[in-house]
């Protein structure tokens, strides 16, 4: 008896912690149409973007310079034609003998988008499959990411919470409900 509610305490914990979502920063009832939302980095991804030095040398694709013309990046993207997993190459120069090299790896069919944030900071974003994918911020002169985010596509989510419900044969907007 004691180890059934045991496993009763820890199947309603966990139910309970599913359940909630307080990543929301306006709750997907009161969006007007979908849209993509942010959450915090999963450090399961992390294996998944790789940073490393990259010897000098001419580059396959078209070179995109930062504002004041100091540095650039080339993308290298994968032929989608194949069979996954798709991996893009990103080759940053930074006036530096060496390249840096971010590869993103196992990622879904939807290009990669990099923009200039300002001289030197670079935005790219990745989709990892059809619902969830990275932000992150690279700075060219640290070499390093210094944000990190996940976005997901709230198509579902914002389906769910606008949905009508049903209790006892009634259908209730889950708009109506408290929460």
């Amino acid at each position: 008896m004691r180890i059934l509610f045991i496993i009763s305490l820890i199947l309603f914990t966990a139910c309970a912690v599913f359940a909630q979502h307080d990543d929301w920063h306006t709750k997907p009832d009161k969006w007007e149409e979908v849209r993509f939302y942010h959450t915090p980095f999963e450090e399961r991804f992390a294996s998944r973007i790789l940073l490393e030095d990259s010897p000098l040398q001419p580059v396959p694709g078209e070179k995109q310079f930062s504002p004041n013309k100091a540095y650039w990046f080339s993308v290298s993207a994968p032929d989608y034609t194949g069979q996954p997993p798709w991996n893009t190459v990103i080759l940053i120069h930074n006036e530096r003998e060496d390249l840096i090299k971010i590869t993103l790896l196992d990622h879904n069919n939807s290009e990669i988008t990099l923009t200039w944030i300002n001289e030197k900071l670079l935005q790219i974003s990745v989709w990892w499959g059809a619902i969830v994918g990275t932000d992150f911020i690279f700075d060219v002169e640290k070499e390093d990411i210094v944000y990190k985010e996940m976005v997901r596509d709230g198509q579902i989510a914002y389906q769910q919470w606008h949905q009508p419900r049903v209790e006892n044969n009634v259908s209730h907007p889950l708009a109506d409900r408290e929460e």
